[in-house]
């Protein structure tokens, strides 16, 4: 079980490509391991962070670049930082399927090109907020952390 966070690119309403060189100009600050078959890969640096991301046609040439996923069981600082400025980079929207109360939503980072999201009312009814930083998309992914947290020690517990 999972905490998990989509990111995405759109082109004209529909799923597009992600700026490859600037996110892998990004990553160039960090160690990456191989992907996976299943397209995933882990990254750190040299004080101990590491996350692991699935972007299948960023690290390889056989796929295209149009998302990423990040499952995870935890939120500290450097996690959000490296999410945010990941996204930024890429041009990628960011779904958080379990926001809380009201089913998923759509954070939209401030580079992402408004023009290019679908226009249709089910995904605009998505959209949560842009983030401006981290520390916005901080706040927004914290609570749903904490509800998530609450009911995965539910689960676990059986009670």
């Amino acid at each position: 079980m999972s905490f998990d966070l989509i990111l995405q690119s759109f082109d004209k309403g529909r799923e597009g490509v992600g700026k490859k060189s600037e996110a892998l100009e990004f990553l160039s600050r960090f160690s990456c391991t191989q992907p996976d078959e299943f397209g995933f890969f882990t990254v750190s640096n040299s004080i101990g962070f590491e996350i692991e991301i699935g972007a299948k046609g960023l690290l390889d040439i056989e796929h295209e670049f149009s998302g990423a996923q990040f499952h995870l069981h935890g939120l500290s600082s450097e996690t959000i930082s490296f999410i945010y400025d990941f996204a930024e980079a890429s041009g990628f929207v960011i779904f958080n399927p379990q926001a809380g109360d009201g089913g998923p939503v759509v954070l939209l980072p401030e580079t992402v090109n408004k023009e290019n999201l679908p226009c249709d009312e089910s995904f605009l009814e998505l959209v949560q907020a842009e983030v401006h930083s981290d520390i916005e998309l901080g706040i927004l992914l914290r609570e749903g952390m904490a509800k998530w947290q609450d009911y995965r020690k539910q689960v676990i517990s059986g009670k």
